[in-house]
């Protein structure tokens, strides 16, 4: 016994025109084109098959995500520089205050190591 919905969905798949998928094949070819010079897509072309526009509205929304998705990650990556560059400045505040306590202390030779390792974040 045949399961119905099998024969739908190869039904529903057969209502694609070969004039929408030709229509869809060029477009491709062109999206294909513009994706590799980091282009906005063409816009979409008029097309009967509501399948194959539903082709052509999932590879807009993918596109869309990941233009999203690479602006994200370099505001991401912006943000981490940003963090380590105050990150060194903190520690370099850090080590001097402990140089100046060493030296308080009267131990000049650990002071100095402080000093160094402040220099060491003061110049990345």
């Amino acid at each position: 016994m045949k399961d119905s919905r099998i024969e739908d969905n190869c039904a529903s798949t057969l209502d694609i025109t070969f004039g929408d998928f030709l229509v869809f094949s060029d477009w491709m070819s062109q999206t294909h084109k513009i994706l590799a010079l980091a282009e906005p897509l063409p816009p979409a072309p008029n097309l009967a098959s509501a399948k194959v526009r539903g082709w052509v509205q999932a590879i807009h929304q993918l596109e869309a995500r990941a233009r999203q998705a690479e602006r994200q990650a370099l505001l991401t990556e912006t943000n981490a520089l940003a963090r380590e560059s105050q990150l060194g400045q903190l520690l370099a505040r850090l080590y001097m205050h402990m140089a100046a306590l060493y030296e308080h202390l009267g131990q000049p030779q650990k002071a100095a190591e402080f000093r160094h390792k402040s220099r060491t974040f003061q110049y990345n």
